[in-house]
């Protein structure tokens, strides 16, 4: 194909193009790090400039532990409040060893938990 001056233009013209996708990408994936960064609380790790694969792979590897870290939160308050129900059912007194126990991890999961929610829900004290 003969470089002419309107082949030129074209190509040019593809090159503006490609520029510009890829900056509106960029500033979508910096979008999508500040947006995790709000929901974990911490800001993700920033790549080198314009290295869309390994952003891509920061984000995904703070993703993965945002939902790990909220599954754990969910699973020790799942836990400990089957233990404090346990405990209730079996009508321990206060004073019981098993009783405190079961309410002190209670309170403690339910403080993790509280990591996750909405920070504007009211929080009910109920032990």
């Amino acid at each position: 194909m003969p470089f002419t001056p309107l082949t030129i233009q074209q190509l040019f013209a593809e090159l503006a193009g490609a520029r510009a996708s890829q900056n509106r990408a960029w500033r979508s994936l910096q979008w999508l790090r500040v947006a995790i960064a709000e929901a974990a609380g911490r800001l993700p790790p920033a790549a080198g400039p314009n290295d869309f694969q390994q952003q891509a792979e920061l984000l995904a590897g703070t993703i993965r532990q945002l939902l790990d870290d909220r599954e754990t939160a969910l699973d020790e308050l799942t836990t400990a409040a089957r233990a404090f129900h346990v405990a209730s059912e079996a009508r321990m007194w206060e004073e019981s060893p098993l009783y405190l126990e079961a309410q002190a991890r209670l309170r403690k999961a339910l403080a993790r938990a509280e990591e996750f929610s909405d920070a504007d829900n009211e929080r009910v004290l109920f032990c």
